[in-house]
């Protein structure tokens, strides 16, 4: 591994071709191919059971595959057809858990040297990488203590110092904000991409919370049953998912179901049709309308009515829940720098550019 004077290493890039791993009669990854270029940051998308851990160890080498093939920058890595398959330690990257995975009898300092160890890295050397690494997430501090000794973010930040001692090309995440509190989820899922990028290295990272790999990300692959459904930039993801159920998991608006008639949009229990100025490319039958909160606006006049079901302040606006086409129509959900009151009936305009028309979502794909 090549390492630039300022410490960073030289990304490889990741390629995974049709990897399939099953576990009994369970295919927990159904011919999954990813590319991750080097230097990018991509986010594992999806709920429990979708494949996201599977495909992330079966990279790290801490399981094998059936079938495909796994590279790093230009190691083959694992290719059952062809009898390859290098353990963790000769792939050269660095990984972060869920459960930081400290040795509890280990101080701070011989956590974070421990990968320098197994490598046999130039005793000299280590003194001076263990402590950068811990300067890097603000843990020199506590170089001496036992993990013991440490909050739940503290050892987090440990582990992340061990992660990157080595420079690695490659870091590997496994949801490791998760056990987490909201407050420190958010400030170290910032450092964590901060430091990712300063370093120049290539990231994978596992997680089930939408707003986590949306705002780390430089792409987010959703996966659902062992398959990649939809991988995109963020912005792209959430304004334009691939289908209802990818719309419904990142929350990305409120799903309406209804009917497609000539044109227009009739929601079930509304007694009210949406005229659309583009229609979709099917005109007729049973559809799933998504209807993103900043579609709709209060600004005078309007194409759909809705009456104010309630309001729920959000700091610096509201959340404004509504039934479309009165009290027995389908919840839609926009925000407003104000209340409104309950049971007012409004007119709000739609901005069709950002409604999506999907075909109806059947029971058994709901987004968990």
């Amino acid at each position: 591994m090549t390492v630039d004077q300022s410490g960073a290493s030289y990304s490889r890039g990741v390629d995974i071709s049709a990897v399939t791993r099953t576990f009994g009669a369970l295919r927990a990854l159904n011919a999954v191919s990813l590319s991750v270029a080097p230097g990018e940051f991509v986010a594992l998308l999806g709920p429990s059971g979708c494949g996201k851990t599977t495909l992330l160890r079966a990279v790290a080498g801490l399981l094998d595959i059936d079938a495909g093939a796994i590279s790093i920058g230009d190691q083959l890595v694992a290719a059952p057809a062809k009898n390859v398959f290098a353990p963790s330690e000769r792939r050269r990257l660095g990984m972060v858990f869920q459960d930081y995975a400290l040795w509890p009898h280990l101080r701070v300092r011989d956590n974070v040297g421990f990968p320098l160890n197994a490598r046999r890295h130039p005793l000299a050397e280590r003194p001076k990488l263990i402590e950068t690494a811990l300067r890097r997430v603000e843990m020199w501090a506590f170089a001496d203590k036992f993990p013991g000794e440490l909050s739940g973010g503290q050892q987090q930040r440990v582990a992340l110092a061990r992660a990157i001692v080595d420079c690695p090309s490659l870091i590997l995440f496994d949801e490791p904000l998760s056990n987490l509190d909201a407050g420190l989820r958010d400030s170290l899922g910032r450092q964590i991409a901060l430091l990712t990028r300063e370093l120049g290295a290539t990231a994978i990272y596992v997680t089930h919370d939408q707003s986590e790999a949306l705002g780390l990300a430089d792409r987010v692959a959703v996966m659902r049953a062992g398959e990649i459904v939809q991988i995109d930039a963020p912005e792209r993801l959430y304004n334009d998912p691939a289908d209802a159920w990818v719309a419904a998991f990142l929350k990305s608006g409120s799903l309406v179901d209804g009917e497609m008639r000539r044109g227009a949009f009739a929601a079930d229990g509304s007694g009210e049709a949406l005229v659309l100025t583009d229609a979709p490319s099917f005109t007729s039958g049973r559809a799933t309308m998504l209807l993103p909160g900043a579609a709709l606006s209060l600004d005078g006049g309007g194409e759909l009515n809705l009456q104010v079901a309630g309001a729920h302040f959000k700091g610096d606006r509201y959340e404004i829940v509504t039934r479309w086409g009165g009290t027995d129509g389908p919840f839609v959900r926009f925000w407003h720098d104000r209340a409104l009151a309950r049971g007012a009936a409004i007119r709000v305009r739609v901005d069709q550019a950002k409604i999506r028309i999907f075909p109806l979502m059947t029971p058994n794909a709901s987004a968990s």
